[in-house]
């Protein structure tokens, strides 16, 4: 999914989604994002089954 940065207001930015409804944002999401840039967002499936798994890892003998 694109979405466009519409706007930065102090610690946040406003985005256009697809559907152009708009969402505010944290600037941390996307450093030095300015008015006009456009963003991709989307699923990592590698990277979720490396998380579950290290997550099921960690918590292997938490209960009994």
């Amino acid at each position: 999914m694109f979405i466009t940065v519409d706007r930065v207001c102090g610690g946040y930015l406003a985005a256009e989604l697809p559907d152009r409804t708009m969402v505010d944002l944290p600037m941390k999401i996307a450093p030095g994002a300015r008015e006009g840039d456009v963003l991709e967002i989307n699923i990592n499936k590698e990277e979720t089954l490396r998380r579950k798994a290290e997550a099921e890892r960690a918590a292997e003998g938490l209960w009994l």
